[in-house]
């Protein structure tokens, strides 16, 4: 992954009352409420048993589920509330987050609409219209995600997920300028917001000032160290400037942190070509592609490996 996205499918907790309410449903909603998972899935399990006709109380289940990393389980419980109630919102938010992790994007789209076409709450709609752009950009379906971006933006201008995600899109359609101003709106709102800030960051990388883009990158990292998305991007913005040595510290930090980002094996291949190191360029070109860097971002590492790798 290049780039941050915001507003990808908070999972909501929703334990809505059953007409046999019971001193147990009480109970379950406390643990949620203080984080308990495992209890309040064992409770959960005892409301289930009685009352096995309620969707919610699956669609409640199954976020104890996700939160214990039980997905597999998540995906039959939100399953089960569909079926019982194929109007239930809830449920098709929550299972959406399911796909998205499994990045089955498709599916979560399709969840998606359904939570929009039944969700009352216009928060609650307005986030599913967020995650629907999270999931079109996995799809690449960048015009999608503009409609969606633009519908929400002009009811809520301030809207980060919205300013963040169209701008993501402009950048992947080629029209990176167009893609700063909203990026830059987020950091006018919050200059500490660490996405904005490393999403220009990559942005300014697209338009090659790479000055610039180190600047950002390098305010991104004092706002949360922790992220190896900064060191692989601010690594190749280094690479173009000509620090080989400044490039490979940043981007093999940016692997140690997370071995399993496509982009950033892209990145070390290119640094290792730019050192005449093609064998080991290979071998990043290699794993870029095992990676999945070529559903995720096109054809450039496939390319490479034609050339280089034969």
């Amino acid at each position: 992954m290049k780039f941050i996205s915001y507003g990808i499918l908070l999972i909501l907790i929703s334990s809505h009352l059953m007409a046999q309410d019971s001193a147990q449903l009480q109970e379950a909603k406390a643990l949620v409420e203080k984080e308990k998972w495992a209890q309040a899935s064992s409770a959960y399990d005892k409301l289930i048993g009685k009352f096995p006709d309620n969707d919610q109380l699956y669609v409640d289940r199954g976020n104890c589920n996700i939160e214990l990393k039980k997905y597999q389980e998540a995906l039959n419980d939100f399953t089960m509330a569909i079926k019982l109630n194929p109007k239930n919102a809830s449920a098709y938010e929550n299972r959406s987050s399911v796909f998205y992790g499994a990045k089955m994007y498709q599916d979560a789209v399709n969840d998606l609409d359904m939570a929009i076409k039944y969700e009352s709450v216009d928060s609650i709609i307005t986030k599913s219209y967020v995650n629907r752009m999270s999931n079109n950009l996995g799809l690449r379906n960048l015009n999608a995600v503009v409609k969606d971006a633009n519908f929400v933006l002009a009811k809520d201008s301030m809207n980060l997920g919205a300013l963040n995600n169209i701008a993501v899109a402009y950048n992947e359609m080629g029209m990176a300028k167009e893609a700063l101003p909203y990026l830059y709106k987020i950091v006018a709102a919050d200059s500490a917001d660490f996405g904005g800030m490393m999403n220009i960051g990559f942005v300014l990388l697209s338009l090659e000032q790479y000055d610039e883009a180190i600047k950002y990158l390098d305010k991104a990292e004092k706002l949360d160290p922790t992220m190896a998305y900064t060191y692989s991007n601010r690594g190749y913005a280094k690479m173009k400037k000509g620090d080989l040595n400044g490039a490979m510290k940043d981007v093999n930090k940016s692997i140690v942190m997370n071995g399993r980002n496509s982009y950033a094996f892209r990145n070390r291949a290119l640094i290792f070509l730019e050192m005449k190191k093609e064998d080991k360029a290979c071998e990043d070109i290699k794993k870029s592609l095992e990676l999945g860097f070529a559903e995720q971002y096109g054809d450039e590492v496939s390319n490479l490996s034609k050339k280089y790798c034969k």
